[in-house]
């Protein structure tokens, strides 16, 4: 059995900043080698640039932009475009802020990654970082990018974990570089969510980190990790569970899950294909999220996953299940497009919504996660680039844009996870919030299983930290 680390506290209300820092060139920190490939001896330290101009972009206004400089906001808001080929860990974004009391933090980094203009394949590596510029190995996540027939492929990425945290002032950090092949790491809209919790009220939360690989060639979902906790009364549970799946020995398909207790969480379905190529095989992204109601007393919640098709072994690395609930009345939460129920298809290139609602805010930040599975509705469909991205009250979040190609192959298609997470600063009152999509590129149909729409809102405190540093 692999060793699980727990993490369980006594939380309160929602804080959250953003401070982006300069990056600079730093001796390479070691990467646990993954399938016996070992990082690569060229280039340790590379070249690391920051744009404030997408190359994909429609470079469409966005109105939420200026909180990059703002009090609250995520980290990594404005930085528009990434890249690296450094073998080195390198801070994509970084957040410092100062606490009053003890308590936690969750940490939520997403980005859209592909490829380089004149560049080519490659591999790369993240990992979070709490006041270490090393990382939490814990947190290891990869992915691979190829070229193709067009402006090659574009996948989306996903890590989070819960952090306990002291009184004073800490740095928190999205980390990134190239683990293997010679194109250049290339990221648009990379954000990290930073929402610090104090010990002073009964908003509770648990983790379940396995730091390591799991593996299963079972068809049958089973549990990953878990962790357990007592309500007092009832409310919601906010549930975000994320992995790195590789390549061990032939191809196949994961479908992880979401449970509580025995039941499972029916809008938190997710596939994802993995392949072999002419390196390690194909690494992808995991991830899931959902919001519960849950009633009082004591309450187990589960990460699973199991071998959906192909024959080859479901390898997980570093999967990780954050769980934070919240006593009826403590914020306003609301869980868009009936849970993930249902599928979405466009051909066209103008945004509609995968997932909808309207709620009212207090006087300060929300928080949205969107997340679905992407595929293609039929095998014999063609291949299809989306564009993915958050409208607050008709307005499109352009600084949240993800994109994602699916393509077909021996099977039903390549399926991977579309994962998304941001923050905006709103005045009180009833605002409307999607998940949004359209085509960007290619002859076929965008298909969406089961999207999700995930607000969170003080319904009349103001989030600001006690200190930004």
């Amino acid at each position: 059995m692999q060793h699980v680390r727990r993490w369980c506290s006594a939380v309160g209300l929602l804080a959250l900043v953003l401070l982006p820092i300069s990056i600079h060139a730093q001796e390479p920190q070691a990467i646990s080698a993954k399938n016996q490939f070992n990082p690569p001896a060229h280039d340790p330290f590379g070249v690391t640039t920051i744009n404030q101009t997408n190359p994909k972009s429609s470079n469409e206004p966005d109105i939420y932009g200026a909180l990059a400089s703002g009090s609250a906001a995520q980290c990594g808001s404005g930085i528009a475009n990434w890249t690296t080929t450094s073998a080195a860990l390198i801070p994509i974004v970084s957040c410092s802020l100062t606490f009053s009391e003890p308590g936690f933090v969750y940490l939520a980094a997403s980005a859209s990654l592909g490829i380089a203009s004149e560049s080519s394949s490659y591999e790369a590596y993240f990992r979070l970082g709490a006041d270490s510029t090393s990382g939490d190995p814990g947190t290891e996540r990869w992915v691979n990018i190829y070229t193709d027939s067009s402006d090659g492929t574009d996948k989306n990425m996903a890590v989070s974990k819960i952090v306990g945290v002291t009184a004073g002032t800490h740095t928190f950090y999205f980390l990134g570089s190239r683990f293997s092949a010679s194109g250049m790491v290339n990221l648009y809209n990379p954000i990290l969510s930073v929402l610090y919790f104090p010990n002073s009220s009964s908003i509770k939360a648990c983790n379940a980190n396995l730091n390591g690989n799991w593996t299963t060639s079972s068809e049958t979902l089973t549990e990953i990790n878990s962790c357990s906790l007592n309500l007092p009364q009832a409310g919601h549970v906010y549930m975000n569970a994320n992995a790195s799946a590789s390549f061990v020995n032939q191809a196949y398909e994961v479908e992880t899950r979401l449970a509580i207790d025995t039941t499972n969480v029916a809008g938190s379905y997710r596939w994802t294909n993995i392949e072999a190529d002419t390196g390690d095989g194909t690494d992808e992204s995991v991830a899931t999220s959902q919001l519960m109601p849950v009633t009082s007393g004591t309450h187990t919640f589960k990460y699973l996953a199991g071998r959906s098709s192909g024959t080859g072994t479901v390898n997980l690395f570093d999967p990780s299940l954050s769980i934070i609930y919240f006593p009826a009345g403590a914020v306003n939460a609301v869980r868009c497009g009936q849970g993930g129920a249902g599928s979405w298809s466009s051909a066209v290139s103008t945004f509609s919504p995968l997932a909808s609602c309207s709620m009212q805010t207090g006087n300060g930040v929300v928080f949205m996660d969107g997340n679905a599975s992407a595929g293609l509705n039929a095998p014999t469909d063609t291949a299809w680039e989306g564009l993915f991205r958050f409208s607050i009250d008709g307005i499109g979040l352009a600084n949240t844009d993800r994109w994602l190609n699916v393509y077909p192959d021996s099977g039903d298609g390549t399926d991977r996870v579309i994962n998304s997470q941001g923050l905006a600063l709103l005045p009180q009152g009833v605002h409307s919030f999607a998940f949004t999509g359209r085509r960007y590129a290619g002859t076929g149909t965008v298909h969406v299983f089961r999207p999700a729409l995930i607000v969170l809102a003080s319904p009349t405190k103001i989030f600001i930290p006690a200190a930004i540093k």
